[in-house]
């Protein structure tokens, strides 16, 4: 029996939507495994090479990549319903509240007093900032968004975990010294209990407040389709890749941390 075209359009998106809410749920396990298995067997637990929490990390990060393209999708095939939308905010609090929640949680927050709440407060807040996006985009059409989308909050969280646990690697891997790491990477170790104590904590609460704030940020997926000539969105695109791709575990996390920044910059 053939599919007629239009539910096939419409099970294109959902099958991405799906992709980022499978990969969400995979992440919260591989973070609770993987602390189970330091807490347990400490850090030799887990096989050579492999950094607790960077699965589950990586994990989120494809959860972005679907929740960019079903989105996209949806709106390049004309076929985006209320049932998309909903589970659309269903994944995203997965995959962006609870999972990078969890895993910052478990690698750095759970010997704080303060860790529980945040983290708590963390996915609260992206839940309500999908709750009013729901009801706003029902009356209105906009090429920005209200609030900082949980999406980038969640990526931002996830990519310092890659950052601080990549760092470690690095340092221990013997290889050759330079600008980069003699100063940048040196001055960050030397401050790490800083930031684990106090920097990411409060970067955490700010995220969160600017979740379930009125502050504009740029929907990129509509700037992309609407405003961009294809050779402008082609190099635009492909300095992105570049970017992350020269070294993601660096370059990811200030790439998201300078958009969660975009909004209060402008209001500063």
């Amino acid at each position: 029996m053939r599919v007629p075209l239009e539910r096939r359009v419409f099970i294109l998106p959902t099958l991405f939507t799906c992709g980022n809410l499978v990969c969400g749920a995979l992440a919260c396990f591989s973070g609770a495994r993987d602390a189970l298995m330091l807490q347990i067997q400490g850090e030799g637990a887990l096989p050579a090479g492999k950094e607790p929490f960077v699965a589950a990390c990586w994990l989120v990060g494809l959860a972005g990549v679907f929740d960019f393209f079903d989105g996209l999708v949806a709106r390049l095939t004309r076929s985006t319903s209320a049932f998309g939308k909903e589970l659309d905010s269903l994944s995203d609090l997965i995959s962006f509240g609870m999972a990078p929640a969890t895993i910052l949680y478990l690698s750095m927050l759970r010997n704080q007093s303060w860790g529980l709440p945040i983290a708590v407060a963390f996915v609260v807040c992206g839940g309500l900032r999908l709750a009013r996006y729901n009801v706003s985009a029902a009356r209105e059409e906009k090429r920005e968004f209200k609030g900082l989308p949980i999406p980038a909050a969640g990526v931002t969280l996830v990519s310092y975990v890659v950052f601080w646990r990549y760092t470690g690697v690095y340092m221990d891997s013997g290889a050759e010294g330079g600008v980069f790491r003699d100063r940048y990477m040196n001055w960050y170790v030397e401050r790490l209990h800083f930031f684990h104590e106090v920097a990411i904590p409060v970067l955490t609460a700010a995220l969160a407040a600017l979740m379930v704030s009125t502050l504009a940020y740029p929907d990129l997926r509509r700037v992309l389709i609407r405003r961009t000539a294809p050779m402008t969105l082609a190099t635009v695109m492909g300095l992105a890749v570049l970017i992350v791709g020269w070294r993601p575990e660096v370059a990811a996390f200030p790439l998201f941390l300078t958009y969660s920044l975009i909004a209060p910059s402008r209001w500063a």
